[in-house]
């Protein structure tokens, strides 16, 4: 048989193996808070080892606890243009009807997102498009709507809006970052999301060379609390889950940060890592939920401790306590 060159990274003191490359294994959410736990620390080792092995390996979606100064401070940043992205067909082949979708799943968020901000019906804020998908995509069709628009307010923020998809900046910090504004209200973060989101499914399907590529999507917690609004709750949902999805469909591992359960539970990913966590929707210290954890992690826990966690593996049904989780390290061998 032939060789396959794994890279196993090894978690906290007791070196917990996460064989992150393999589609079986390749997706992990880490619950914690970021002011109550070393998280941040943790994702942050994590994508440094993994860049400093291959500086095009990691790419990143969140907050990551920069500031707006410090991101502006940043000197190397990209644009992605995604009607420039849009304004190309969809390729002949056997996965075109799933691309084209995706595509549609897409606009149809950003329009809903539009009319949530405008607090206009959506079927009173853009007509229904059409397009030719032999040369475009369905973005395009409904710029053309948009400009066919009444003369007005709502008119120029949407052609604004769609403006603003020519420059999609990420910037380049020990890997790939688009950075996410906490600040921001709720819409306006979420609009945010799916930009970054988009951005990053586009272009990993034009890469023109196989690339092993880690994603780190770290959500606010704005977008997943158990008091935010449903709908926006739902959609953040949507959008996680499409990258949960590229996992099986591209050379793409993901870590999934939040502050809370949601929406864990319903993506379907094997690996849980539960650090110091505040959150309403699964409070670990109620009778009913400490079955999920261990007695001695709760006690740690409850002490304010930031650096232990534990690891379940939802395959195996296996827990694993974990301590001074911002060790990491990396190895490299053959596996057959």
């Amino acid at each position: 048989m032939s060789q396959e060159k794994q890279d196993m990274l090894y978690i906290g003191r007791e070196e917990q193996e996460w064989n992150w490359k393999v589609l079986y294994n390749c997706k992990l959410a880490i619950i914690g808070c970021n002011n109550l736990s070393q998280k941040q620390q943790l994702i942050g080792n994590i994508a440094n080892i993994l860049n400093e092995a291959d500086p095009k390996t990691v790419f990143k979606i969140g907050s990551f606890q920069y500031d707006t100064d410090s991101i502006n401070s940043i000197e190397h940043q990209d644009f992605y243009n995604l009607l420039e992205f849009e304004n190309g067909p969809t390729a002949e082949s056997v996965i075109s009807a799933e691309f084209e979708s995706r595509r549609m799943d897409f606009v149809q968020i950003l329009l809903k997102l539009y009319s949530m901000l405008l607090k206009t019906p959506r079927t009173e804020l853009l007509p229904l498009a059409s397009y030719q998908k032999s040369v475009e995509g369905p973005l395009i069709g409904y710029l053309r709507a948009a400009e066919k628009m009444e003369e007005g307010e709502n008119k120029e923020w949407v052609l604004e809006q769609f403006q603003s998809l020519e420059k999609i900046r990420w910037f380049y910090d020990k890997g790939y970052t688009y950075f996410l504004d906490e600040s921001k209200p709720e819409l306006e973060l979420l609009l945010d999301l799916l930009k970054g989101v988009w951005s990053y499914w586009a272009l990993t399907s034009t890469l023109e060379n196989p690339q092993q590529m880690l994603l780190i999507l770290d959500i606010p917690k704005k977008l997943t609390a158990i008091d935010t609004d449903p709908s926006v709750k739902e959609i953040s949902k949507q959008l996680i889950s499409f990258m949960v999805s590229l996992t099986d469909e591209i050379t793409l591992s993901l870590i999934l940060s939040t502050e809370t359960m949601f929406p864990v539970p319903e993506l379907n990913l094997r690996y849980h890592l539960y650090l110091n966590y505040d959150s309403k929707d699964f409070d670990w210290r109620e009778a009913d939920n400490t079955f999920y954890f261990t007695p001695e992690i709760i006690d740690r826990w409850s002490e304010g401790s930031q650096g232990d966690g534990v690891w379940l593996d939802m395959a195996l049904g296996t827990k694993k306590e974990l301590s001074e989780i911002t060790n990491v390290n990396v190895e490299t061998g053959n596996k057959y």
